[in-house]
């Protein structure tokens, strides 16, 4: 599922972006890539706009934290014993990858960019 977001990053106006005041609207912002190229604007408002400008920085960097994670996690479950490994899956790690698998599942379908 990883390679699902990986995809969704890659196929993103490279960053990093950043927030600029949008117009005549001092409470409204546009995001721009360092760049110049234009990549959302309209009516978001600052928090939003700081939210989306630091997500293209972010989730990169936070992909490779979970892919160590995983790799970690998968490893401890292929060297356990089956009858122990309940305990494995039951926690933070196990349960966050269960998540975050489901959701990949259901809003990112395969071959899919966003």
């Amino acid at each position: 599922m990883i390679e699902r977001i990986e995809a969704l990053c890659e196929a993103a106006t490279p960053g990093p972006w950043e927030s600029q005041p949008s117009g005549d609207l001092p409470d409204h912002k546009d995001i721009w890539s360092e760049s110049g190229h234009f990549v959302a604007g309209g009516n978001i408002d600052e928090t939003d706009a700081a939210f989306i400008a630091h997500a293209r920085q972010l989730l990169p960097l936070m992909l490779e934290v979970v892919k160590a994670s995983r790799a970690e996690y998968d490893e401890q479950l292929a060297e356990c014993d089956r009858k122990d490994c309940e305990w494995l899956s039951n926690r933070l790690w196990g349960k966050s990858f269960t998540a975050l698998d489901n959701y990949c599942a259901e809003h990112l379908p395969e071959g899919s960019e966003g």
